[in-house]
């Protein structure tokens, strides 16, 4: 039996069709937000982290992302800790892109937290939670994005809670150590 080409491509065109729906509608029944938290206990006073995560030029130290750019350029923006302070960075590297971050709440030696704006990537909440514990305190970072109903984030969102874990990991570790510097 002979199949003319006109009907192998409709056949498939359909095929692609139904494909691509498919994509869609598995892609739109992903979660269409990501929460990830790491935490760590800290041998340094609440007071003393509270100062290097308040301080977007201090947090450059410990931050896991910008030591992966030594070519990163900063532009800091408003004041320098606190609600409203501002941080731009540009990276020709694709793994830190650029974007800008801004502190939109502060509690003294409690809570930071800080829009993240990754352009085209999308934006995300940086939350950073300190309390006391023991002789120093527990400190708790947590990451939130929605994805809407774009269904090829959706799709990468799949994969965001290890990278996001691996790096608030090593950002955490580098954290403790400049705290507990600090504190001897």
């Amino acid at each position: 039996m002979k199949i003319s080409l006109n009907k192998a491509l409709k056949k498939g065109s359909l095929v692609l069709c139904i494909l691509v729906a498919m994509f869609v509608v598995i892609g739109l029944e992903l979660p269409e937000s990501v929460h990830v938290e790491r935490e760590i206990v800290i041998v340094a006073s609440p007071e003393t982290v509270f100062r290097l995560v308040n301080n977007l030029n201090e947090s450059i130290q410990w931050s896991p992302w910008f030591d992966q750019d030594p070519g990163i350029e900063f532009k800091f923006e408003g004041p320098a800790t606190g609600k409203g302070a501002r941080m731009v960075w540009v990276s020709e590297k694709a793994e830190v892109g650029s974007g800008s971050q801004e502190i939109i709440v502060s509690r003294p030696s409690r809570k930071v937290i800080a829009n993240l704006d990754f352009g085209g990537r999308g934006t995300a909440l940086s939350t950073m939670t300190i309390a006391p514990y023991g002789n120093g305190c527990r400190v708790n970072w947590a990451f939130d994005t929605r994805f809407g109903y774009d269904p090829l984030k959706r799709y990468s969102g799949l994969f965001v809670d290890e990278r996001i874990e691996r790096e608030y990991k090593h950002g955490l570790t580098r954290l403790k150590l400049i705290a507990e510097r600090q504190t001897m």
